[in-house]
């Protein structure tokens, strides 16, 4: 049996998930950083205020990509969706570096 799911599903449950990881989102003068825990390890995602931009590592659009199937872009639309609902920052573009290798 086929399934077919629209965009606002997928994206709903994305968020779900990424909720689920409990991501730990240190806010500063210049922005905000999400790390994988309280203990800081790599950044998994950077906003900047100056800029209205953000960074998503390549990590996390990879993972989101493979687990739900989806395109890269797709995903590093969705995840950067959902920081705009995390931190209520206006963030007119996210950028990642996959595929830079």
């Amino acid at each position: 049996m086929k399934y077919l799911i629209t965009k606002s599903q997928i994206s709903n449950i994305i968020f779900k998930y990424l909720d689920s990881q409990e991501f730990y989102v240190d806010e500063y003068k210049d922005g905000f950083l999400f790390f994988e825990s309280y203990n800081p390890g790599p950044i998994l995602i950077s906003v900047y205020r100056g800029r209205y931009d953000g960074y998503i590592n390549s990590d996390l659009v990879s993972e989101v990509s493979r687990f739900f199937s989806i395109d890269m872009n797709v995903s590093l639309q969705i995840i950067g969706e959902w920081v705009h609902s995390k931190i209520d920052f206006p963030v007119i573009e996210f950028y990642s570096d996959y595929g830079a290798d």
